[in-house]
């Protein structure tokens, strides 16, 4: 065989590689559980960090990896610490003396910040983590850098929800309240600070894409191009996920994918009544207190039962925790 001829059939079967990996559809899943634990105490948050499952139950920090082995536990009782295990971090926050500590996946101390108001929240987004803190009088948005903090956006009102990609891009939405009633105002920051109203709606989530920004409130999914702002109304949402070209929106057991232009596309049915609805790795997920659904919206839609009802679940890739006062159940989603 000719060497050009031998070219083009190993093209031939690479093109049709590519095809069946770019066509494959999701496939149906069914979880297996891994193993069960139960904790001395009760248990107030979790994560999924990579290999390992974090656990803080109010006085300590357990670190198992996916076969159930306890790799460490930390002893942090009596410091009445405020726990919030996020994707990349672990953050302690201390209110007696407004400290916050951030430890890094294994447990290790990376940094600790003196903060001048209470710690609220955290988001980690694009390796960097935006700080959500509050006072008496005002709330404040800070960037950790190093081992301090920057400022990029303080009010007088209560924020309450952030996209931040940077000092200088980000959006805020905050709820203000007065004598004519309320209102939701947005915060564009491209170099320059724009903002908009929104009277007698409250925001759900928004999103801040290259060139315009989203946003859902309780009442329509809202888009702002420059100085523009167009909506489509909707009809009791519940949930959002924001994607860069799509938007899907749960609303009364509907799910509801939108375009950038705000056109409709298409609907799927959620048969469950869902707690969170979330995006997880590219493929939209719910939960409720007792059940996991995913790959929402495809061929390879499934419906898990936990079993019973759980005070809480997390969802990474294809790794489901569970947990139940002090009881802990971890699962591993597999193809059917």
């Amino acid at each position: 065989m000719k060497r050009w001829m031998k070219l083009l059939v190993g093209l031939l079967i690479l093109g049709g590689i590519l095809i069946l990996i770019l066509g494959a559809k999701p496939r149906e899943k069914t979880t297996k559980l891994l193993w069960k634990k139960d904790i001395n105490g009760e248990i107030q948050d979790l994560g999924v960090m990579d290999q390992t499952i974090v656990v803080w139950d109010g006085d300590y920090l357990y670190f198992y990896d996916k076969k159930g082995q306890l790799k460490k536990k930390l002893d942090r009782s009596r410091e009445n610490l405020k726990v919030e295990i996020g994707k990349d971090h672990i953050y302690l926050y201390r209110s007696g003396d407004n400290t916050l500590e951030i430890l890094d996946k294994t447990g290790k101390s990376e940094n600790v910040i003196a903060l001048k108001e209470d710690f609220f929240q955290v988001q980690e987004e694009g390796g960097q983590s935006c700080i959500h803190c509050k006072s008496n009088t005002y709330e404040v948005l800070y960037l950790v850098k190093g081992k301090s903090v920057e400022e990029i956006f303080k009010t007088d009102n209560h924020i309450l929800h952030f996209a931040v990609h940077g000092e200088d891009d980000f959006a805020v939405s905050e709820l203000t309240t007065s004598a004519s009633g309320y209102k939701t105002r947005v915060y564009r920051k491209d170099k320059e600070m724009t903002k908009f109203d929104f009277p007698s709606e409250v925001s759900m989530g928004i999103y801040k894409g290259k060139k315009n920004i989203y946003l859902m409130t309780e009442k329509r999914l809202i888009k702002i191009d420059k100085e523009e702002v167009e909506s489509q109304d909707i009809s009791l949402p519940s949930g959002v996920v924001f994607r860069d070209k799509d938007i899907y929106i749960l609303h009364s057991g509907i799910i509801t994918r939108y375009n950038s232009k705000l056109e409709k596309k298409d609907k799927g049915v959620l048969a469950m009544n869902a707690k969170d609805f979330f995006d997880n790795q590219g493929s939209l997920y719910a939960t409720s207190e007792g059940e996991v659904a995913g790959n929402l919206m495809t061929k390879g839609t499934f419906y898990q039962p936990l079993g019973k009802e759980m005070d809480g679940t997390r969802v990474v890739g294809d790794v489901v925790v569970s947990y139940q006062d002090q009881s802990l159940w971890v699962y591993h989603l597999v193809n059917k």
